[in-house]
């Protein structure tokens, strides 16, 4: 499998498509694994941060190459949870 640039960020924005802030206000931490393993993978692939004040996790599409599971579940949770996913 061919490995794409690493340079393609997607943010996750913890404000749902109708504009209400999400909660809990640590969604972020509860979502990514932060344990040293996770660390190692995750390496530059995936942060949390803020947009416009709010809480985002941000992902490097590469992230989809080196921890596949982790990608798609954020993805997926976004989707339910109907957040903003900015490309």
């Amino acid at each position: 499998m061919e490995r794409k640039p690493k340079n393609q960020e997607i943010m996750i924005i913890g404000e749902t498509n109708q504009g209400m802030i999400f909660r809990p206000s640590d969604w972020t931490e509860r979502l990514i694994d932060l344990s040293p393993k996770m660390i190692k993978v995750y390496s530059e692939n995936l942060k949390i941060g803020r947009y416009n004040g709010i809480k985002t996790i941000i992902l490097n599409e590469a992230l989809q190459y080196d921890c596949q599971m982790t990608y798609e579940r954020l993805l997926e949770f976004a989707r339910i949870n109907n957040l903003k996913i900015v490309k």
